[in-house]
C-alpha cells in the first residue's frame, strides 16, 4: 500500500479566561468533511501557497485559517490593521503579521494508515479581546468556548468526538487555570515531555491529575 506524504498544516489552541477558569476554543467539523468528519478540533488547516510568503508559513496558516473559520484575527493589529472587511486570503500578503503571540506546543504527524495525512504544528495563542465568533458553516457546524475538563468529560460520555491529539492538548491545558499561567508553562516547557509522549504513542490520555 502506498503511504501518503503528510501535508504541512497548523492549528491553534486559542484560550481565554472564562468565569470559572481557562477556556479553549473548539470547532466541530462538518459531517461531510474529508478529514475527521464530525470531530471537535482546534481551528486550523493546511499551509497554503500564500502562507509560504511569510517568514513562518505554519504560523501564517494558523492566522489565516482561524480568521477564515471563526473570524478571529490572531495577529497584532498594530502590524495587521487591514483585514476586518476582507477575507484574509484576499490580502496581498501575510508577511506583515506579527507572530510573537503564537507559542509552539507540539507536532503531530497523522499515522500512515490514514488516507489523508498531515504534519501539524500546534500553537498556544490568546484570544483577541474582541472574540465574537463568525463560524464558516461550510467546513464547520459550530464553535464553542469550553473548559478543557468539560470537553474531556463530554468526550468520555460520548457527547463530543475528539481525535487523540486534540484530547492530549486538552489534558495538557487542564493543568492551567488562567491564560497567563498557560503561557508561562508553555514558555518554560512544563508538561511538554508528557504531551509529546502521548502524541507519539497515539494513546488515549488517562485522567486529569
Amino acid at each position: 500500500m502506498r503511504v501518503a506524504t503528510p501535508r504541512a498544516a497548523a492549528t491553534a489552541c486559542v484560550v481565554r479566561d472564562g468565569v470559572d477558569g481557562l477556556e479553549v476554543l473548539l470547532v466541530e467539523r462538518s459531517p461531510h468533511a474529508p478529514f475527521v468528519p464530525g470531530a471537535s478540533v482546534f481551528p486550523g488547516g493546511k499551509v497554503d501557497p500564500i502562507d509560504r510568503q511569510a517568514p513562518d508559513p505554519f504560523k501564517a496558516a494558523v492566522i489565516r485559517e482561524t480568521y477564515e473559520e471563526v473570524g478571529l484575527l490572531l495577529a497584532d493589529r498594530a502590524t495587521a490593521p487591514v483585514v476586518e472587511d476582507l477575507p484574509l486570503h484576499q490580502q496581498r500578503t501575510v508577511g506583515d503579521f506579527s507572530f510573537d503571540s503564537l507559542v509552539y506546543l507540539s507536532t503531530w504527524v497523522t499515522p500512515e494508515w490514514m488516507g489523508l495525512r498531515f504534519d501539524t504544528r500546534f500553537y498556544l495563542v490568546a484570544s483577541p479581546e474582541c472574540s465574537e465568533l463568525i463560524v464558516d458553516l461550510h467546513e464547520l457546524v459550530r464553535a464553542d468556548w469550553m473548559a478543557p475538563r468539560v470537553a474531556l468529560e463530554k468526550w468520555n460520555s460520548g457527547e463530543l468526538v475528539l481525535i487523540m491529539p486534540t484530547a492530549a492538548h486538552l489534558r495538557y491545558l487542564h493543568h492551567y487555570e488562567t491564560v497567563d499561567a498557560a503561557f508561562e508553562g508553555a514558555s518554560a516547557g512544563r508538561y511538554a515531555a508528557e504531551l509529546d509522549q502521548e502524541i507519539q504513542e497515539g494513546r488515549r490520555p488517562e485522567g486529569l491529575e
